[in-house]
């Protein structure tokens, strides 16, 4: 029981030193967004293209769309369908109304479980923060 409990307390510790990670380089990089495009075609209402990029930003009852690779995302508040094609990704989300992730080796993490998860790919690593 014991060894449980610390077992959870260290990876709670992991999550938010994770977050706090993203959120520091994602300030401090020179390639990090400040906003989300529209898409054009209106499919996605947030978007980040591009392998390496850094995003934060609140996603409240929008859909989102992430694509490239080694791209670190943090989304805030309860967003619509979130799409990720990519490999080696560390994606962190409050809340989500599904979600669909495409590649190989990546962590995502969520406060509130998404209705639909669904995951193509190796090594991935889907759970709760």
């Amino acid at each position: 029981m014991g060894a449980a409990r610390n077992l959870r307390e260290m990876s709670r510790f992991a999550t938010k030193m994770f977050v706090m990670g993203a959120i520091v380089a994602a300030l401090l990089s020179p390639k990090a967004a400040t906003s989300a495009p529209v898409v054009e075609d209106g499919r996605y209402e947030v978007q980040v293209v591009g392998d390496g990029k850094f995003f934060i930003g609140d996603c409240t009852g929008k859909s989102v769309q992430l694509i490239g690779d080694r791209q670190t995302v943090v989304l805030l508040g309860t967003c619509g369908p979130i799409v990720s094609q990519g490999s080696h990704k560390r994606i962190t989300v409050d809340a989500a109304s599904s979600l669909r992730v495409v590649g190989d080796s990546n962590v995502v993490k969520w406060k509130v479980k998404p209705a639909a998860v669904t995951a193509a790919g190796r090594q991935n690593l889907l759970s709760r923060s």
